[in-house]
């Protein structure tokens, strides 16, 4: 990928609706976040305690700048509390994910994006289940699956195309947030990144990252946490560190 991508991080960590904790940490994951991007070659900006309201026209002003600029890429990360609807804003308001993802649709109908990587990170709890894990009985956690792919050639593209959509965690569940280290998933996301983007594509880092993620656990209640991704990525794509 050529070095301008586009990306915009959204931190929410102090709340004003009462039912929402202030999230401590978060800050750990934003700045080692804005550094790996910008190492990716990204252009990235950071957008600060947002309402759901504010998030929205942040999110649509981005694909908007998008499609007026010559980028390559774009990549939206949230770090929030969330729940199975989607995201929170600061004031408590529930952004869905496919509100988010809308915007930079409709950018693709307009003729802009398309073919381009949209690529989404959610760092948020997705319901409030706790993973406790159960026993491995078959099968190595080296296996490889293969699945044969029957490839056409339409003559346009579907406008939900190319995108990549990485979660923290798997719906229904919480998703593990240190306050002093940050959260799990950013942690390892940045880690692999730094260490395996050179030669491998982001959805074999991910896939990484699920397997680090996976022998996570937490004290006292044993609990786990599995990160999950959707993606339409027609090719692959690399991110690499320079």
């Amino acid at each position: 990928m050529t070095s301008n991508g586009l990306a915009m991080i959204i931190n929410n960590k102090n709340f004003t609706h009462k039912r929402l904790e202030d999230r401590p940490g978060t800050d750990v994951d934003c700045e080692s976040l804005d550094a790996v991007y910008s190492e990716c070659g990204f252009e990235v900006e950071i957008k600060r305690d947002l309402t759901g309201s504010d998030m929205e026209t942040a999110l649509s002003d981005m694909a908007e700048r998008a499609r007026l600029g010559k980028y390559s890429a774009v990549l939206v990360t949230v770090l929030s509390h969330g729940c199975k609807a989607g995201v929170y804003g600061t004031d408590g308001r529930v952004v869905p994910i496919k509100l988010m993802i809308s915007y930079f649709e409709k950018v693709c109908e307009r003729g802009s994006l398309v073919g381009k990587p949209k690529i989404f990170v959610i760092q948020a709890c997705r319901g409030e289940s706790i993973d406790l894990g159960v026993d491995q009985l078959d099968g190595s956690p080296d296996d490889v699956q293969t699945v044969p792919v029957v490839a056409d050639k339409p003559e346009k593209l579907p406008k939900n195309a190319d995108m990549l959509i990485a979660y923290a965690t798997f719906t229904g569940y919480r998703a593990v947030r240190n306050p002093e280290y940050g959260s799990w998933f950013i942690e390892v996301l940045v880690e692999v990144l730094r260490e395996r983007s050179q030669y491998d594509h982001l959805m074999d880092i991910l896939v990484e990252v699920n397997k680090r993620v996976a022998k996570k656990v937490t004290n006292p209640h044993k609990g786990k946490q599995m990160p999950t991704s959707v993606s339409t990525l027609r090719k692959k794509l690399f991110l690499r560190v320079v």
